[in-house]
């Protein structure tokens, strides 16, 4: 079971790859400028919300746990 400290961990570690796939993701938008520049970067931007969506799932699916936990 997380405790207190494990949950702002998570939390804080999730927050930081979400900021992080955000702006990966806007350098993706800007490289698109580029010409010749197309299918690799619809794959990176594609793999980024995947993994962006999937920090955020991961995030709430551990908040929920213990937010419905007896005694959290």
């Amino acid at each position: 079971m997380l405790d207190y400290e494990d949950l702002k961990w998570l939390a804080a570690n999730t927050t930081d790859l979400n900021r992080l796939l955000q702006q990966v993701s806007r350098a993706v938008e800007l490289a698109r400028k580029q010409p010749g520049e197309g299918k690799s970067l619809d794959l990176l931007e594609e793999r980024v919300g995947q993994a962006s969506r999937l920090s955020q799932a991961l995030v709430d699916r551990v908040t929920s746990r213990i937010l419905s936990t007896p005694g959290a």
